[in-house]
């Protein structure tokens, strides 16, 4: 019956919440253990050009099951972080979730990778609702979704996660809306200023590899 079906279908998005939840605590968990373990966690040189592309291609069945564009727009590379991969790929892989669920099928999200004056700056452009002034205050309060968030599945946990990882790596969130245009734009802003030591260890690793072949 119609009646059977529609409880079967509210059951399975309860249990989808449930399961999003779950796993957005546990990243959640995750990247305060790392932000406090003694002597923290070892920085490692990352590609933020080839982890943009890793994010989405992992996600990019559920764009498409959307009917969403989703692209990469990057800078000539590589253009290198000192972080810790894993981190950086749960923060931008949050940013890039929320965008598509946000954003109404067959939108636009657009990541971009970008050389600034002393920094550089990872960000997720959508053509979603966008958000109030004050949600984007409080957009780092735990399970406060803001108003585009309601029911959306998830507990708001997204952005939470994504401003414990940037504080854990030195780096800033930046959210603004896209005026004129539709949307909003989620940005990780790395400042260049420590890069050098590890740039170094980068190229000389480079170097050693090349040597050896």
């Amino acid at each position: 019956s119609s009646s059977s079906a529609a409880s079967d279908v509210y059951k399975r998005q309860g249990l989808d919440r449930a399961v999003r939840t779950t796993n957005q605590m546990l990243a959640l968990a995750r990247a305060k253990d790392a932000s406090l373990a003694e002597g923290g966690f070892s920085l490692e040189p990352v590609d933020l050009v080839v982890l943009a592309d890793g994010v989405i291609r992992s996600l990019l069945p559920t764009a498409r099951a959307r009917q969403m564009d989703i692209g990469l727009d990057a800078d000539p590379g590589p253009l290198i972080v000192p972080g810790a991969e894993w981190l950086l790929r749960e923060a931008v892989g949050n940013l890039v979730d929320n965008a598509i669920r946000y954003t109404s099928p067959g939108g636009t999200i657009t990541v971009l990778v970008r050389r600034e004056p002393g920094r550089l700056r990872l960000s997720v452009e959508d053509s979603g609702p966008g958000m109030s002034a004050e949600d984007i205050a409080r957009a780092g309060i735990r399970f406060r979704r803001g108003a585009a968030g309601k029911n959306k599945p998830g507990a708001g946990l997204g952005l939470a996660i994504v401003g414990t990882i940037a504080e854990a790596l030195g780096a800033r969130l930046v959210l603004e809306n896209r005026a004129p245009l539709p949307g909003l734009r989620a940005s990780l802003v790395f400042s260049l200023e420590p890069l050098a030591d590890v740039c170094l260890l980068y190229t000389s690793d480079a170097a050693d590899e090349e040597d050896s072949v």
